[in-house]
């Protein structure tokens, strides 16, 4: 008899479809800093994607999550002496479902 209680899974009844990642087609722009032309690299649970900048190019949705997680924070003076905070995406990109 084959393992059995409340923590066994049996894989074969599981939706694998449904796990299966969403994918994107992406395009991240060029930016006008030093390296702003350069690949961009993402690394995602031990994949790695170096995406070529102004192309479309084909990532999991993870992929996509990460970018829109990088952000940057900028300081800059405001009024009365105030160091006034900004937090702005470090990439600016598309992306449209595959």
């Amino acid at each position: 008899m084959g393992p059995s209680g409340p923590f066994f899974i049996e894989v074969t009844k599981c939706p694998i479809r449904k796990l299966a990642p969403y994918r994107q087609i992406i395009t991240i722009h060029s930016s006008p800093d030093e390296s702003g032309s350069d690949a961009v690299f993402v690394g995602v649970n031990e994949y790695a994607y170096q995406i070529p900048r102004d192309k479309p190019f084909e990532v999991p949705s993870s992929v996509v999550e990460v970018l829109r997680n990088a952000v940057v924070t900028r300081m800059k003076p405001g009024p009365g002496g105030v160091v006034v905070e900004r937090t702005m995406p470090r990439y600016a990109f598309s992306a449209v479902p595959a």
